[in-house]
């Protein structure tokens, strides 16, 4: 049986059923923050699903940048496999962020709809150890969902069902949304920009590392 946050049983149906709810915007909201890529970067992909981000980088670089990709799901992993990447090296590792290791610094570390799989005692950790990867000056692109005090009752409930869902179809361990804000302004990272998508339900942020720390 899969482990927590492991979405095998939907890989086939994920993104299809991602654009019925969201239309464009799941895509949009990750493909508007790919600009902040620079030539020859060293990039780590965490949860990156069924790999279709590295045809959008592609497009964009055709060599040059050396990405790791970690994905829990296999089956996510095998369709990511089957990407076209040009000529960019790309190393596919099916585990957990927290069992992975490099002596090795990256220049951007992207994570889209990741930290609202976690609790905040799981996003603690992996904040840590994302953050340590990262090179000073680095640049994290952060996508994910967004509510706040503001938000209306149906992006609430849909985030409710969201969640129901999500529980039995990956085992997700997390039942609401942390403040991940906190965490970047807590290593001083400073926003360089940020878009919202689907009436501010999806945040798209481009975090930079001012020091390490």
């Amino acid at each position: 049986m899969p482990g927590k946050n492991n979405y095998d049983k939907i890989a086939f149906c994920y993104d299809r059923l991602s654009r019925l709810v969201f239309g464009s915007s799941i895509r949009q909201s990750q493909i508007c923050l790919l600009p902040f890529i620079s030539p020859g970067n060293r990039i780590l992909i965490v949860g990156g699903g069924s790999g279709w981000i590295l045809e959008e980088i592609s497009k964009l670089y055709t060599s040059g940048l050396h990405i790791v990709y970690i994905e829990v799901s296999a089956k996510m992993l095998k369709l990511a496999k089957e990407r076209n990447i040009a000529e960019n090296k790309v190393e596919f590792l099916n585990c957990y962020i927290e069992e992975y290791h490099t002596a090795s610094a990256f220049d951007i570390i992207i994570t889209a709809f990741l930290f609202d799989n976690f609790t905040e005692k799981t996003a603690t950790e992996n904040f840590d150890k994302l953050n340590a990867l990262l090179s000073n000056k680095g640049k994290w692109l952060f996508t994910d969902f967004h509510i706040t005090a503001k938000s209306s009752f149906y992006q609430r409930m849909l985030l409710k069902l969201m969640y129901s869902f999500f529980k039995r179809a990956g085992n997700v361990e997390a039942d609401k949304l942390i403040d991940i804000d906190f965490f970047f302004l807590k290593y001083h990272y400073k926003e360089v920009f940020c878009k919202y998508y689907y009436d501010r339900f999806i945040k798209a942020v481009c975090w930079v590392k001012e020091m390490n720390c």
